[in-house]
């Protein structure tokens, strides 16, 4: 896991954070993953929000119509780029990258499986992982090199890891 220490403290690697809408392309600040899970987790923030993207996305789910949940999801929703930090929300622009690899499961049938088989994967250790606002999707953070030149790389292999094996 990507870790610099600082003293008696572990230093986690920052990425950047932005605050709605989507179209705000500069970040608010850099956090960490320890307050990205305080912020998903801090019902103040979030529980009204995924409850309607829940209900929303059940929605398209039955009418194929998926702007009403995009739409809101744009506008209500704080966004991050966990591989590192940018000065805008633009993947030319990372200026350090965090160690991370973010990938995206979408529509999954079994969202519980899903996240136990990640999180018991023996070949590729879970740094975060969540369930999605839609709560059909699961959101995994994993370590990578910190290299951005080798990002896309591990993007492939990772998920093409996870084809193969679930």
């Amino acid at each position: 896991k990507p870790q610099k220490e600082k003293g008696n403290q572990i230093e986690l690697p920052k990425f950047s954070f932005f605050k709605p809408p989507i179209s705000n392309l500069i970040p608010y600040k850099d956090i960490d993953l320890l307050q990205l899970y305080e912020i998903i987790q801090n019902p103040k923030y979030y529980g009204a929000y995924t409850i309607t993207s829940n209900e929303l996305f059940k929605e398209f789910l039955k009418t194929g119509d998926k702007k009403p949940y995009s739409d809101f999801k744009k506008k209500k929703f704080s966004y991050c780029t966990p591989s590192g930090i940018f000065p805008s929300r633009n993947g030319e622009f990372l200026a350090k990258h965090s160690g991370y690899l973010r990938l995206d499961f979408d529509n999954v049938p079994d969202v519980l499986k899903l996240k136990c088989d990640l999180l018991n994967d023996d070949r590729i250790e879970t740094d975060f992982l969540f369930i999605t606002p839609s709560a059909f999707g699961v959101a995994w953070f994993v370590s990578i090199e910190p290299n951005k030149d080798l990002h896309e790389k591990y993007y492939f292999k990772i998920g093409q890891y996870i084809i193969n094996r679930y």
